[in-house]
């Protein structure tokens, strides 16, 4: 069936000038003794895990009175020394007005450019990232129950005018960085379908994000907090939760790749997680506790043909939310039953959320999320974390030591009129290790972190 296309006019426009965008936050409380560590570090044995404040002023130092949560990152493929992480930016706490706020690194994240807004004087919410196999990079994001794609061909420096796409809000975006047929397409997924346009949950790009199908909806029962990956052979796999929150939903089409004909999906199905996900609860009461990720099994290798799935989900007991994983071995159609990834003791008291996946292309699986199992062993509040790291390099059967790579810190602190921490984390994993953007109080603030993990 011929595809329908909906025209848009894109323009180049540049994302603002030399001094920092963000620099006219207002301080809304007293700056403490310990506030502007640009760089936190966390020793673990002989290794040291050194997470970089990017949202900074002009000056590189950080801005008391703003909050910064929700982050996303993007690695280009044929160059990792080239990054850029988006996030939700408040200017102040005493405002709910929040932008889009952009940074970019072209030395593996060890220094970061002076970030700018995108779009500056718009609210956006829930600001995604991927990059092309070209070295384009596409940033993704809701206006209102609207997405809108940004996209940069100079590694995040300017971005064009925005693309509306008829998706609805918390979107997704991954790109094909392969070389079959679907090399190049942009896959969108919205949280839910646009207001006064039915069906229209995902959307896909044959042209580089420059033109978008007509939109379509993901088939009975749908999805909500979803993510998207593209498999080694072209296939598009998504994962979310069913609409009620109740459970969790796989979506494959195995067609989209093909850009002369309309997507389909030859699979969605019900599967379990060994929970349910929640939001607005804990740590994060005012926010998701995480989205559910997939992943295929790397571009390398044996398990190439694999996909992988994980949440933060609440088990059935006393415990509160565990980092729960499943594989198929079947592209999708049969799955493991659910492995516990955090490794304290199963039935306590903590809370294991904002679990994040990300696949190497040679196969490894790095997973990260904030733990409060410490602060719960001294009897402390369940809004203290850290950042907790594990790694499996056999398909998910087992998995590494949780090992800590940040400082503890509080998550009830430092909120906007928004009692929440963002909604996620992301990561982008690589064959030597995994660059994760995430958000974190040591400044006694909300601040966006990047932390590069080497197994």
């Amino acid at each position: 069936m011929p595809i329908k296309l909906i025209a848009v006019t894109t323009v180049f426009v540049a994302v603002l000038a030399t001094s920092s965008v963000l620099a006219d936050a207002k301080p809304e409380t007293p700056e403490p003794s310990d506030a502007g560590r640009r760089v936190i570090e966390r020793k673990v044995g002989s290794r040291t895990f050194q997470s970089i404040q990017v949202n900074v002023n002009g000056e590189g130092n950080d801005i008391p009175g703003d909050a910064a949560n929700g982050p996303s990152i993007a690695v280009d493929p044929t160059d990792h020394r080239k990054m850029v992480i988006v996030w939700r930016q408040f200017n102040s706490i005493s405002s709910n007005f929040r932008q889009a706020a952009c940074a970019t690194s072209r030395d593996g994240g060890r220094t970061w450019t002076t970030p700018h807004l995108m779009a500056h004087g718009t609210i956006r919410d829930d600001p995604v990232l991927a990059a092309g196999a070209n070295s384009d990079f596409y940033h993704a994001s809701s206006s209102g129950l609207a997405a809108e794609l940004f996209k940069s061909t100079d590694g995040g420096v300017t971005w064009r005018a925005p693309v509306f796409v008829f998706c609805g809000p918390k979107p997704w975006i991954t790109v094909d960085q392969g070389k079959g047929i679907g090399a190049g397409n942009v896959y969108l997924i919205g949280e839910a379908q646009h207001e006064g346009r039915a069906n229209t949950s995902f959307a896909r790009s044959t042209r580089g994000g420059v033109l978008f199908g007509q939109p379509i909806a993901v088939p009975t029962p749908g999805m909500k907090w979803s993510t998207a990956d593209v498999g080694h052979d072209g296939t598009l796999y998504l994962a979310g939760t069913t609409p009620d929150g109740t459970g969790h939903v796989v979506a494959r089409s195995s067609d989209a790749k093909y850009r002369d004909q309309e997507p389909t999906f030859d699979l969605v199905q019900k599967v379990g997680l060994g929970g349910r996900s929640v939001d607005s609860a804990g740590p994060n009461p005012g926010g998701l506790l995480g989205r559910v990720w997939i992943a295929g099994g790397g571009s390398e290798g044996k398990r190439a043909g694999e996909v992988y799935m994980l949440a933060s989900v609440d088990p059935p007991g006393d415990d509160p939310l565990d980092v729960m994983f499943i594989r198929s071995t079947d592209r999708g159609k049969t799955w493991s039953k659910p492995v516990r990834v955090n490794d304290d003791p199963a039935g306590g008291k903590a809370w294991q959320w904002f679990g994040t996946m990300s696949v190497a292309p040679n196969g490894r699986i790095d997973v990260i999320w904030n733990d409060t199992r410490n602060a719960v062993a001294k009897n402390g509040e369940g809004g203290s974390c850290e950042v907790y790291y594990a790694s499996s390099t056999d398909g998910g059967v087992s998995w590494s030591k949780n090992i800590p790579i940040s400082l503890p810190f509080d998550s009830f602190v430092g909120w906007p009129n928004q009692n929440k921490l963002g909604d996620s984390y992301h990561m982008v994993s690589d064959n030597a290790g995994a660059n994760l953007a995430y958000a974190a109080t040591f400044n006694r603030g909300q601040d966006v972190y990047f932390v590069r993990i080497e197994p």
